[in-house]
């Protein structure tokens, strides 16, 4: 479900910049904030990402280590 909202919002800010280039008379303060919405959008989701990329890395490393925390509990408990 994340992915395809993710998806979503990329193909949003990408469709809004293909759109505001093909303007070629847009010159006005709409067109200029729409560039700049555009440019936030893309700047926000490539943070999105590497936030969500930083924290599954984490998740993963800490289900390992947790795997290995039960596994020397347990030859602990056999050499005992």
């Amino acid at each position: 479900m994340e992915a395809a909202f993710s998806l979503f919002y990329m193909g949003g800010f990408i469709a809004l910049a293909v759109s505001l280039s093909k303007h070629h008379v847009c010159t006005g303060t709409a067109c200029i904030a729409a560039q700049v919405d555009v440019v936030f959008a893309a700047l926000s989701y490539v943070l999105w990402a590497a936030s969500a990329t930083i924290h599954g890395i984490e998740i993963s490393n800490s289900e390992r280590r947790v795997e290995l925390a039960d596994g020397m509990t347990e030859k602990i408990i056999e050499v005992v």
